[in-house]
């Protein structure tokens, strides 16, 4: 959040004064500022807060190739999406630490594929790949997909 405010002072800084040499109606240059801020405090978490908060890794050194994505689609709904890859000593780690189980693959072959912001392609979902879900916590539903290896983690939670 400091850095947030940080870089809308530093905006702030450059950006006021050539605007208000434009000639802009004050009004126009206020309206301007407003949106600015709005997108400064609008650009969610940062990567290392959503992988504390979702998946509880606050140390990335067994990971690679993290990526995540955090959209906000209203005030109480978001999706929360990351890729990363791993060991699979390290991910059956975080699999069993989190508490996400696997699915019994029968039940869910019917099911569409998930879709992932973030990552490479996905692994074919009735040979390729194992699901795990976690409990379902009170507003959210919580997926993860693997591959086969377990050297690839797509993560999903959906906020409603």
């Amino acid at each position: 959040m400091k850095l947030r405010f940080q870089t809308l002072r530093l905006l702030a800084k450059h950006l006021w004064p050539p605007i208000r040499k434009s000639g802009f109606p004050t009004a126009l240059a206020a309206f301007a500022a407003v949106v600015l801020v709005s997108m400064v405090l609008n650009a969610g978490p940062s990567k290392q807060t959503l992988l504390e908060v979702h998946l509880g890794i606050t140390n990335t050194a067994p990971f690679q190739n993290i990526q995540t994505d955090y959209v906000r689609h209203s005030v109480s709904e978001n999706t929360v999406t990351v890729h990363l890859r791993g060991s699979p000593g390290s991910i059956e780690e975080l699999l069993r630490s989190q508490g996400f189980e696997e699915r019994q693959r029968g039940k869910y072959d019917s099911e569409q594929p998930e879709h992932f912001s973030v990552g490479p392609a996905l692994p074919h979902p009735t040979r390729e790949a194992r699901f795990f879900h976690r409990v379902p916590m009170r507003d959210r539903h919580e997926l993860i997909m693997t591959d086969r290896d377990l050297t690839q983690l797509w993560f999903k939670s959906v906020r409603f």
